[in-house]
């Protein structure tokens, strides 16, 4: 029996999806192995963000820096 248009691209975006998976795994962007940007930190990151008063942005991204690049060594 002849598959439907619909179900072929349901297949499609299966596999695509799939292969994406995989890529997020692996931990490599691209098509090829070890494209794409480096991890900086020797562990697993997670993105914050958080409200501050205008007045402050300067000071605490001066702080975080500070704090991160000595985590780094």
């Amino acid at each position: 029996m002849k598959k439907s248009w619909v179900k072929e691209q349901e297949d499609k975006c299966v596999k695509q999806m799939q292969l994406d998976a995989e890529k997020i795994v692996f931990g490599y962007g691209g098509k090829r192995e070890n494209a794409g940007r480096k991890s900086q930190y020797k562990e697993e990151t997670q993105t914050i963000s958080f409200r501050v008063p205008k007045s402050l942005i300067e000071p605490i991204t001066k702080y975080v820096k500070r704090a991160l690049a000595k985590s780094k060594k």
